[in-house]
């Protein structure tokens, strides 16, 4: 099993776990509905961040794990914006977005070696 597709299981599993760990602070239907986009989102993001890491490994590595993280950033700026015309409690659906790619891009570099 090559590294991009143990990262992509990495992201799954570490998007679900603190999906159901957050689900413990933010409990109500809407948070959960804002978490789960999140984690949608989250997953996407980084799958995408990741292959453009991924194709840049060779020739510069830093630029593109930082291209993926610059993504992340910008997906949480203008998710944030998003938040309230989608009816998202806007702590939850924050809190949670900011937390995936958080833990998902620091576990990135070790797929990326």
């Amino acid at each position: 099993m090559t590294k991009a597709m143990w990262y992509v299981g990495i992201v799954l599993g570490v998007v679900a776990g603190l999906s159901w760990f957050a689900g413990l602070f933010f409990t109500t239907p809407a948070d959960h509905r804002a978490i789960a986009t999140s984690a949608g989102v989250a997953v996407v993001v980084q799958l995408v961040g990741f292959a453009i890491a991924w194709r840049m490994r060779r020739s510069n590595v830093l630029a593109g794990w930082a291209s993926g993280a610059l993504l992340c950033v910008v997906t949480l700026v203008l998710y944030g914006f998003a938040v309230r015309p989608l009816g998202l409690p806007t702590e939850s659906a924050l809190l949670s977005l900011a937390a995936f790619f958080f833990v998902t891009e620091t576990l990135e570099p070790l797929c990326l070696a």
